[in-house]
């Protein structure tokens, strides 16, 4: 070994710079080289040979014995480690990984008339691709362990003993030079070791990392999207390999071309049933997702996977992306004392965006603090990713309570987005306005229906279906209290009741329905019996609504009676919300909710407006034009959800914003 410990770790020092260049540069290419890719070999891997011969590299011995130990370290150099020195120099200029980097030299017409190039030859090479890559550090190191007239002399016949003098700074370099090849080779393979083993590639394949727990990397399987395989593997006594063309670049066979799909697979199953750990997005991003193909059908599959827009979306990102994951921001006037990612509850994890600068963004709102979020799903059912996007919702609503804050939130992506723009009504609009301003009332029912419109407006702003849903029967129920309560009359002429009158009617409903369901269902005669006729809201809501739109309206079928035997009504639906009974986790059940809250906002707009108009059921309801304006940027993720490549975007920025929550 060398005497001069600094030289010992120049030598060091430059393999690494090596390994390190050709990684950053050498992408597949890089692993293909650590691999040392072939075909299939049944013999010991003659990189792992050299460990023994620097083992015992001499020090000091007889000249003999100095010179028969050079020759052997040249015969084994310029094998197996030479050629991973040239991959190395080919990944970091970019170059693809070769089988054969020093190919024979052609010396006849026949393609058998073949002579493998001499240490000399191959040297010559090795310092023009070595120049090439700018590695003159490299090329140092390699020049002392092999000089050229030392090899000229090993290639020549009948040479006799190498001078004695010229073997004193070549042999303890060129052990040195093996020695951290082998080591950091070694090294690098290790490093694998806990990492991730599956990566998207952009022609639809999976690339497989083949790790073992104590060499590291040992081989790949390459995953096409037909189902079929490609595979390497590399062990200290043989090599396996199926598909693989050994050409440069690698290619490889992928069955028939015919069957192969748009989309990741391993096998019959898409990658995101195996799961690629972790996200897509790097912190403090939410950007279109680059999907190098046609989504058509993922988009298709996303539908049919559920009614709810959420799920739908959590599995297109899946499905896109290969993560089993759900992204989402959290906005809010929190100002959590967080560094990097912090985890809390079981799988969900937060990042605290950056303050705006105050240069870059002056009028940025500095009261208002963004999280990025995301949660590891541990299953891929419908009902568990429901349930995740719901305990989001429950994250969020405890932060809020705990420091009594403002908090919402929203998800990355959605397969639905409510568009509504903003308005623009024209001249002959306003006329509307004014017609609400001049019959609004000036007595103390001015105050039950601003209590109204306010519920109104909070189910126009509300995130929460079931929010939504609620706040807009609310706002219909309320002028109902009032008016019974004596606080409003809106001109409908209903007295509000006494103690006797209130009894007298209660008993009056008990008996109706006892006479028609007891018999057949005493516990429906209860049930009903209690929120029909002992809590009046239902009967006070519905003798107002029939005041408003006339007895016979089709608003009060869909209001209180059901339209099929297996249909609910809006106010039994508004009951189930009301009292907890509306499972958050049956799909059916917030369906039919969903699907229902268009109808229950234009009820409930046309009695509000009935009412401050003071229209009759006859009468026509006056509106607006409607008239809205809808821009969209290219640049906002919410509009751009998907895209094949990234670069026609018109920006590069995807830092969130808060905006992108509105």
């Amino acid at each position: 070994m060398p005497g001069n410990p600094s030289e010992t770790g120049s030598i060091e020092n430059v393999i690494g710079r090596l390994f390190d260049k050709a990684k950053e540069a050498g992408d597949l290419e890089y692993l293909w080289t650590l691999l040392r890719v072939t075909g299939i070999q049944l013999r010991p891997d003659p990189l792992l040979a050299v460990d023994g011969l620097i083992d015992s590299c001499p020090i000091e011995a007889a000249h003999q014995t100095l010179s028969e130990y050079y020759e052997e370290l040249v015969r084994q150099s310029f094998g197996e480690p030479i050629n991973l020195i040239a991959n190395l120099v080919r990944c970091a200029q970019g170059l693809p990984y070769s089988t054969l980097p020093f190919p024979p030299e052609k010396i006849g017409s026949s393609f058998f008339d073949r002579k493998p190039l001499s240490a000399d030859q191959i040297s010559e090479r090795l310092e023009a691709l070595t120049r090439a890559a700018d590695l003159t550090e490299l090329q140092d190191v390699i020049s002392k362990a092999y000089p050229r007239k030392l090899l000229a002399l090993i290639g020549s016949p009948h040479h006799g003993l190498l001078p004695l003098a010229d073997l004193k700074e070549p042999l303890p370099v060129g052990c040195a030079l093996l020695k951290f090849l082998l080591k950091s080779w070694q090294e690098k393979r290790r490093s694998f070791i806990g990492d991730r083993t599956l990566y998207k590639l952009p022609g639809f394949e999976v690339l497989e990392l083949l790790i073992d727990e104590i060499v590291g990397l040992f081989g790949f399987r390459m995953h096409f999207s037909n189902g079929s395989n490609a595979f390497f593997e590399r062990h200290e006594d043989s090599t396996a390999c199926t598909n693989v063309i050994l050409g440069e670049p690698i290619n490889f066979m992928a069955g028939n071309l015919d069957a192969l799909r748009q989309e990741w697979r391993i096998g019959d199953k898409r990658l995101y049933e195996i799961g690629l750990p972790g996200r897509y997005n790097r912190p403090g991003e939410w950007k279109p997702i680059v999907y190098p193909g046609n989504a058509d059908q993922i988009w298709k599959d996303a539908f049919a996977v559920s009614d709810d827009p959420d799920v739908q979306g959590v599995f297109f990102y899946m499905m896109c992306t290969g993560h089993r994951a759900i992204e989402f921001v959290i906005r809010t006037n929190i100002d959590l004392p967080l560094e990097g990612w912090f985890s809390f509850g079981e799988g969900f994890f937060l990042w605290k965006c950056p303050t705006p600068d105050i240069k870059a963004e002056p009028n940025a709102n500095r009261n208002t603090m963004l999280y990025d979020g995301w949660f590891q799903l541990k299953e891929i059912g419908i009902d568990y990713v429901r349930s995740a996007v719901e305990a989001i919702s429950m994250v969020a609503n405890r932060m809020a309570f705990v420091y009594n804050a403002q908090v919402d939130w929203i998800l990355k992506y959605r397969m639905r987005r409510s568009l509504r723009g903003f308005a623009k009504p024209d001249k002959t609009d306003l006329e509307f306005l004014n017609s609400i301003f001049r019959n609004f009332p000036s007595t103390e029912e001015s105050i039950v229906l601003d209590a109204a419109l306010d519920w109104y407006n909070h189910g126009r702003k509300a995130k929460n279906v079931l929010t939504e849903f609620l706040a807009y029967y609310i706002a219909i129920e309320s002028v109902a209290i009032a008016v019974f309560e004596g606080a409003a009359d809106f001109g409908l002429g209903i007295a509000p009741e006494g103690k006797v009158a209130r009894r007298e009617s209660v008993r009056r409903c008990v008996e109706t329905l006892h006479d028609e369901t007891y018999s057949a269902d005493p516990v429906l005669f209860v049930r009903t019996a209690y929120f029909d006729c002992l809590e009046s809201l239902k009967k006070q809501t519905r003798t107002i609504v029939e005041r408003v739109f006339g007895g016979d309206h089709r608003f009060i079928k869909a209001l209180f009676q059901k339209t099929a035997p297996e249909s609910e009504s809006l106010g039994e639906l508004r009951g189930r919300i009301a009292h907890g009974r509306a499972s958050l986790v049956d799909e059916k059940e917030m369906k039919a909710i969903r699907d229902r809250v268009p109808e229950i906002e234009h009820i409930s707009r046309e009695f509000l407006t009935r009412l401050i108009l003071q229209l009759k059921p006859a009468d026509a309801v006056p509106d607006w034009s409607q008239t809205h304006l809808v821009t969209m940027s290219a640049a906002d993720p919410r509009n751009t959800a998907i895209t094949s490549d990234e670069k026609v975007l018109p920006t590069q920025d995807w830092r969130i914003r808060s905006e992108w929550l509105d």
